[in-house]
């Protein structure tokens, strides 16, 4: 027998309803990678699931199912979770059907969401309290994961001098209770004492000016940056040898002037105090953006190798075995602190040993209120 002329659709007749289906928002897909990261999306259902994130981040009831998801097979596996009602800031919106199977090719999944029909099934909210809830969990799991680390660099860089204080006290002891008192012995140990002892002033200074960074707010004034930059170029006490360059546009914008004067200072200092040779040039830059303003603190030194280039900002951590006397180690770990406390970001450039110099990028932002 013939096969009737209204038999199935051809394939564009299947495109075209599945589109006007998706226009019509009666369903929306949405396609992951095996990361679980949305990678394209179809239907009006799906515009509030951004491309480019997890998706538990938008579809959060999906929260708690990645390793089932993970296992799914190609083929008839799928999680399924009904009547998902979605509450906004705005009220209750629409209930969906969530279901989420693998590709045919396995080359990542596809979730449906398909708008209810019926009420007769129970309803699972989500409001944005969950959401914020999760975000809040993820947050607090961060610091206290980067306080746990702060307190093992404390508790073991703290103990150095303290160690360094005990032998040197002991140097003392016996340069005095020889038969023949050791003076020179004595005095040498001393001066050692003095150092270790200015080292733990500086630490613990450096720590208080640590934990003291979001806690004190200051105000927010119009602040002249070329002048500011040229001040502390003019008073970090560079010598003869070294050139510090300002360029590029600095402008006049409202911002907190005690915090950016630390981060400029520190980054400045830095790279004079740090350079390895008797001769440096240091540039100075500012480029104002859209909502931002970033400076750049580029010098000639030896660089910072890949791997030390994010434990640099954490206290205590120096690239150089040697201890410094006149420095609390910290300068980095809080210039980081200060500039993320006022919603900027800092990174740093280099690709030592290969090629000389480094080059710090702080992005600030240029509408700062409080």
């Amino acid at each position: 027998m013939a096969p009737s002329s209204q038999g199935l659709p051809d394939a564009a007749m299947i495109v075209a309803g599945v589109e006007q289906l998706a226009r019509g928002e009666f369903f929306g897909a949405v396609w992951l990678d095996e990361q679980l990261v949305v990678t394209h999306k179809l239907g009006a259902l799906a515009d509030f699931v951004p491309v480019g994130d997890p998706v538990t981040s938008s579809i959060v009831v999906l929260i708690g199912h990645e390793e089932r998801l993970l296992a799914l097979e190609a083929g008839n596996d799928a999680l399924n979770i009904p009547n998902v009602s979605f509450v906004g800031s705005d009220g209750p919106g629409v209930r969906l059907n969530v279901s989420v199977c693998r590709c045919a090719d396995r080359a990542g999944f596809i979730v449906l969401l398909g708008r209810v029909l019926s009420a007769d099934v129970r309803d699972l909210v989500l409001e944005d309290e969950i959401r914020k809830r999760r975000i809040a969990d993820a947050e607090l799991a961060r610091i206290n994961a980067r306080l746990e680390e702060f307190a093992y660099v404390i508790s073991h860089d703290l103990k150095a001098p303290l160690r360094a204080l005990r032998y040197l006290v002991g140097d003392v002891q016996d340069a005095l209770t020889r038969k023949r008192v050791d003076a020179a012995g004595a005095r040498a140990a001393l001066d050692g004492v003095k150092v270790q002892v200015q080292r733990m002033s500086n630490m613990l200074v450096g720590l208080l000016e640590y934990s003291r960074v979001g806690r004190e707010q200051d105000a927010v004034e119009p602040v002249d940056t070329a002048q500011l930059a040229d001040e502390i170029i003019g008073s970090v006490g560079a010598p003869p040898s070294f050139t510090i360059r300002r360029d590029g546009e600095w402008p006049v914008f409202p911002t907190v002037r005690v915090p950016l004067d630390v981060v400029l200072r520190n980054l400045i200092e830095n790279a004079v105090k740090h350079h390895d040779r008797a001769e440096g040039f240091v540039t100075v830059t500012a480029v104002p953006g859209d909502g931002h303003v970033v400076f750049s603190i580029t010098d000639d030194g030896a660089g910072i190798p890949a791997e030390w280039q994010e434990a640099i900002f954490e206290p205590f951590r120096r690239m150089s075995d040697e201890p410094s006397a006149d420095s609390s180690g910290i300068g980095l770990a809080l210039v980081r602190r200060t500039v993320e406390m006022v919603g900027g970001r800092i990174e740093v450039r280099s690709d030592a040993p290969r090629q000389r110099g480094s080059t710090f990028l702080v992005t600030w932002p240029s509408h700062l209120t409080r």
